[in-house]
């Protein structure tokens, strides 16, 4: 498996000083050199007082015009003092119109004690400073996410290697580069990556007995010798070992935790393609299941199996046409970029990371590429894991729709406009009710449901109804009576058809 997850960026709430210094529209000058190791900012603010340090929580470029500063040696070895002291990482200071210097008393003093001086030109408004952080923080933010997401849809694509513990394993040290291993229960690493001591800390052994006994899977930390190291309970007794120089930001925890799901989801070596089949059929009952059933473990497949930046999912949907043999299962997973997608008998379902609008429309992209490929496919609305079942009820909905257009499908904002004009609950609870006498498990009743829907979505045309159903006119229009006796309706009144297309759409189980 080729990895493209790029180095992880670090802390994303904190950005050099020398990338805000280089700012060519700031004009800003470092007037003392920087002392071991770069300076670094989180915001950056302007405060005029003799002792700002009460109101300072470190790592700010201070910005200051020296109002109201004694500028006395004294005064000033104090202030200075006052800000190292409450963790400032610079002082910004306000230069006087022209060219004239900084105090030499000041430049002298932040010399002396190793705090950062950066001289801010008199054209230059503090204001002007302090959205220029803002704006370098938001693109290391924006960086993180985008790390984020690969990574996350690396430990996604490695579930299918034919090693993919190991693969897991291998993604984890090439993103936080670290190293890790995991041990089964006699203490024997079973696969390992990344620059792995040898022997392993004692501390670990240590670390893996406590996270064994651990009621609820956790995570141990200790630090030893300047690494962080990080073990947790994986399945029934192995353990997952880090070791991170250093130690984690928030990203990088995010990452580990992620890794969890996916390898206790899966063992060792497969053997052919039968486990990515079961795996893939299980993580796709769990997303779209009914969310009484399953709860939060749904929201924690989606949310470490499926990344999406903006923590928005779409239920994709899709048949096989044509008459050459449609993308494989593999294939069609990675056109989609997620693993949560059930291939069978001409019929593909699964659960995609949302866009945010790629292509002009969110996912049309996506959609060609499938149709290309021998897939007509559709995408639901955006929404969020707790949702997933009803974007699946609509997006089956929308691929009869499709079928009978004969072209893809999204869910559009004019959808979403109508759907906001109507009371979601009460009209479940009808919808319900009306097709109750239809809504039962056994198989005549799934038959007739699946005929009307298809029958409505091709305007009740016989001919193409039976071709997409794979049978005759006679079996449909049977089908279609069937429907009528049951339900006590007129399907040649288009106003009852009306009613029931929308009662399919919005009914709980409209299967």
């Amino acid at each position: 498996m080729t990895l493209t997850a790029p180095s992880p960026p670090g802390d994303a709430g904190w950005v050099a000083l020398s990338t805000v210094t280089a700012r060519r529209d700031l004009g800003l000058r470092l007037e003392t050199p920087v002392q071991g190791p770069p300076a670094w900012v989180r915001w950056a603010g302007v405060v005029e007082l003799a002792d700002p340090a009460p109101h300072l929580r470190g790592g700010e470029l201070l910005l200051t015009s020296g109002a109201g500063l004694d500028l006395s040696p004294d005064p000033v070895q104090a202030y200075v003092a006052s800000l190292v002291g409450a963790g400032v990482g610079a002082v910004g200071f306000g230069a006087e119109p022209g060219n004239a210097p900084l105090p030499d008393v000041l430049v002298r003093e932040c010399r002396r004690q190793f705090l950062p001086l950066v001289r801010v030109p008199a054209e230059t408004p503090f204001v002007a400073v302090c959205q220029a952080v803002q704006d370098l923080l938001r693109a290391r933010r924006q960086e993180e996410l985008r790390w984020l997401e690969t990574t996350h849809h690396n430990l996604a694509r490695a579930a299918y290697e034919p090693d993919p513990r190991a693969a897991m394993v291998n993604v984890l040290t090439h993103s936080l580069g670290c190293w890790a291993v995991l041990v089964d229960e006699s203490g024997q690493v079973c696969e390992s990556s990344g620059p792995v001591p040898s022997p392993l800390p004692r501390a670990l052994a240590d670390l893996a007995a406590a996270a064994r006994r651990a009621v609820a899977p956790e995570w141990v930390r200790a630090n030893v010798d300047g690494e962080e190291l990080l073990v947790r309970r994986i399945g029934a007794g192995d353990v997952l070992c880090a070791g991170v120089s250093g130690g984690l930001d928030a990203a990088g925890r995010a990452v580990l935790g992620a890794a969890v799901v996916p390898l206790e989801s899966v063992g060792g070596p497969r053997v052919g393609g039968t486990r990515a089949a079961r795996l893939t059929s299980a993580l796709s009952r769990l997303v779209l299941a009914d969310p009484v059933a399953v709860g939060r473990a749904r929201r924690d497949a989606v949310t470490s199996l499926v990344p999406s930046v903006f923590a928005r999912w779409r239920v994709v949907c899709g048949a096989a046409v044509g008459d050459e043999a449609a993308a494989g299962p593999a294939e069609v997973r990675e056109i989609v970029a997620s693993p949560v997608v059930e291939v069978a008998d001409g019929r593909m379902r699964g659960v995609v990371p949302d866009r945010g609008g790629e292509d002009g429309a969110p996912g049309w992209g996506v959609l060609e590429e499938l149709r290309s490929r021998g897939w007509l496919a559709v995408l639901s609305r955006p929404v969020a894991a707790d949702e997933l079942h009803e974007a699946d009820t609509e997006a089956r909905g929308l691929l009869e729709r499709a079928r009978a257009v004969g072209s893809p499908l999204t869910w559009q904002g004019a959808d979403t406009s109508w759907e906001a004009m109507v009371n979601q609950s009460q009209a479940r609870r009808l919808s319900s009710a009306m097709l109750a006498p239809i809504t039962g498990g056994d198989t005549t009743s799934r038959d007739l449901r699946h005929a009307l829907r298809v029958w409505l979505a091709h305007h009740g045309d016989l001919d193409r109804t039976a071709a997409t159903l794979g049978t005759n006119r006679r079996t449909v229009r049977e089908r279609v009576e069937g429907v009528q006796r049951r339900l006590g309706v007129d399907l040649a009144d288009p106003e009852q058809r009306m009613r029931l297309w929308f009662a399919l759409r919005w009914a709980t189980d409209p299967r």
